[in-house]
């Protein structure tokens, strides 16, 4: 960590031993510039509300936005890892916990994608609410990936590397396509 690193503002229960807390509701996902920091503070500036709040270092080691990166998905990595902090999830959840959300998330996307195969625009999902099918499934999807990077992040993996490592995997996989889904050769 060195000042003028950035980071995506969170805001995180005062009452919880991490450290203390600002109302920043308003600035959530906002970058922030570390001036200061210590072995266990981070002081950041915040130039959208010209204020400045102080983080635990530790917090703020992991979401820090690498200056070369302008990746897209890395910026939105660190959002959802700021996001899951503030919601209590990093500090108190675990990988099997985010692993029965995922799956409660699949099944509602793919409630949504079933009613896209019968035609539908709009429907009653299961929880009584009359949706628009394509934002069902997009959130659904979305809301799939936000778990899963929780289950890698709760596992002390990075969701990314996660990602790579199967990639290099089936890359090498031969099969073919059965019923609309690829089976690998030997199954």
């Amino acid at each position: 960590m060195k000042i003028g690193d950035e980071f995506l503002g969170f805001k995180f229960d005062s009452s919880e031993p991490m450290g203390y807390s600002y109302e920043m509701d308003d600035y959530l996902g906002i970058v922030g510039t570390v001036i200061y920091f210590t072995d266990n503070t981070v002081t950041a500036f915040f130039p959208n509300s010209k204020k400045t709040w102080a983080y635990p270092r530790a917090l703020v080691d992991k979401i820090l936005i690498k200056k070369e990166s302008t990746n897209r998905f890395e910026k939105l990595e660190a959002r959802v890892l700021a996001w899951s902090t503030q919601k209590g999830i990093i500090e108190h959840g675990n990988a099997l916990a985010q692993c029965e959300k995922t799956r409660e998330e699949l099944n509602e996307t793919v409630e949504a994608i079933l009613q896209k195969k019968l035609g539908q625009d709009h429907y009653y999902n299961l929880k009584g609410n009359l949706v628009n099918t394509d934002e069902e499934i997009k959130d659904g999807i979305g809301d799939q990936f936000v778990t899963i990077f929780n289950q890698a992040f709760l596992s002390g993996l990075s969701l990314l590397d996660c990602l790579e490592a199967s990639v290099e995997i089936i890359e090498k996989r031969s099969g073919k396509m059965v019923g609309g889904t690829f089976v690998k050769d030997g199954k």
